[in-house]
């Protein structure tokens, strides 16, 4: 079966016959993108009905969520198909409800059988310190993680802290994304001493509240040195 490079997959679906058309896509697709335009009780036989495709998929390496028709139901079960997408090399889920975010806390555990996994983009969810050092720690074990985006999680300067303690070192990490999150310049400075000791000194993007620009020299000699 030829490879189908991208898929869309929008919920609510139209009818049967399309669901059944990406259901057979699906198999031989490398890309997915799952945009829920808006929330619909069938949204989730639809995952349901497209979960066995994708678990059988071992070509997909990109995978999309987002949408304001995402649904708690939907969260948990996209934290299922995802622990099953073992290959996978880019993960983003974004534009969730707010009610949604709670439900992702698990997916540092899903992400345990990963290891491939170069991208991983959690934005707008609601994992707080406690969800940003569990994948803080998940995401220490990827040893192929480059761009790490938690961007308006809810993260204060405990969450940033854990994450910078977890990553230190990490050898592959480029970009750390945390703009959007509650953190104090007092927690970024700390934050950026700890990632200093990764071998590629990633870029870090911090939210603007966070930087005390008196401080600004010291962070650009602590970059160079």
């Amino acid at each position: 079966m030829a490879q189908r490079q991208n898929i869309l997959v929008e919920l609510p679906q139209p009818s049967a016959h399309a669901l059944a058309e990406l259901a057979s896509d699906i198999p031989s697709s490398t890309s997915l993108r799952l945009y829920a335009s808006r929330s619909h009780p069938d949204n989730s036989k639809v995952l349901l009905a497209l979960g066995e495709p994708l678990q059988s998929n071992t070509a997909m390496r990109t995978l999309c969520v987002d949408g304001p028709g995402l649904t708690p139901i939907l969260a948990h079960l996209l934290c299922e198909m995802v622990a099953c997408m073992s290959n996978l090399t880019e993960l983003r889920i974004q534009n969730c409800p707010e009610n949604v975010g709670n439900a992702f806390e698990g997916i540092a555990v899903c992400l345990q059988s990963h290891p491939s996994l170069r991208v991983l983009a959690l934005e707008g969810l609601s994992l707080g310190n406690i969800g940003a050092r569990a994948i803080g720690a998940t995401a220490a074990s990827i040893e192929t993680l480059e761009d790490l985006s938690l961007h308006a999680c809810r993260i204060g300067d405990a969450g940033a802290i854990a994450l910078a303690t977890a990553l230190a070192g990490h050898e592959s990490l480029r970009e750390l994304e945390l703009f959007g999150n509650h953190i104090s310049p007092g927690g970024s400075r700390m934050l950026i001493s700890a990632m200093l000791a990764c071998p590629r000194a990633p870029k870090i993007i911090l939210p603007v509240a966070a930087i005390d620009f008196a401080e600004l020299a010291w962070l650009q000699y602590a970059r160079l040195v």
